[in-house]
């Protein structure tokens, strides 16, 4: 993309005012999609354990429950 817009420009067919509406199109556009897609398509993020798991052990570190609170939150997503 970036190569067809350096050509573009070089054949003059984009000015400096195109320039600034395409950088707004790809950030407000394409970097949310690039980052929704990349998200959606993680095989990782599938398994509740990696969501659920690390907020729930910070809050058990904060609330100073620590190493039991922890372990008690492994034995409960192997179990499920």
């Amino acid at each position: 993309m970036m190569g067809v817009g350096f050509f573009l420009r070089g054949i003059c067919w984009l000015t400096a005012e195109a320039d600034q509406n395409l950088l707004h199109v790809c950030v407000n556009l394409q970097l949310p999609a690039l980052i929704f897609e990349s998200v959606l398509g993680n095989q990782v993020l599938r398994r509740p354990e990696n969501l659920l798991l690390p907020p729930l052990l910070r809050a058990c570190i904060e609330k100073e429950k620590g190493l039991r609170c922890y372990t008690e939150a492994l034995e409960f997503f192997s179990s499920a």
